[in-house]
């Protein structure tokens, strides 16, 4: 999705993080927009009213929130034994949107279990 004169007046920051927002990956956190921005005289504040208003997908990850352009899930499996979180894609939705009582427009899932290399530890 491309921003395109969606947020009020344009000024030089908005512009700025117009760009930069469009040129981001498929996910991404404020603090990463912030990085690449504050030299540039962007506060964190702006950059956080800017996302707010935008309306994006918001998921979280790490402790962090993460937005995203797109109507994507934010899936997870995390160990736990090691910790280790590693990213998944589910694009079936068939059985769970079965049991829901209307559309599903995103999902965030975490999936607790055991990861292949504590198995392995484990078998040893």
């Amino acid at each position: 999705m491309i921003i395109n004169n969606m947020i009020g007046r344009k000024t030089t920051q908005k512009k700025i993080l117009e760009e930069l927002i469009n040129n981001s990956s498929e996910f991404f956190t404020a603090d990463e927009i912030y990085e690449k921005v504050k030299n540039k005289g962007i506060g964190i504040a702006t950059v956080y009213r800017f996302l707010k208003e935008l309306k994006y997908h918001t998921y979280i990850c790490n402790k962090k929130i993460v937005y995203s352009k797109e109507n994507n899930n934010h899936c997870h499996f995390i160990c736990k034994i090691c910790g280790k979180k590693n990213h998944f894609n589910l694009k079936n939705l068939d059985t769970i949107s079965k049991v829901i009582n209307g559309k599903i427009c995103h999902l965030q899932l975490d999936i607790t279990g055991i990861c292949n290399d504590c198995l392995l530890k484990k078998l040893i």
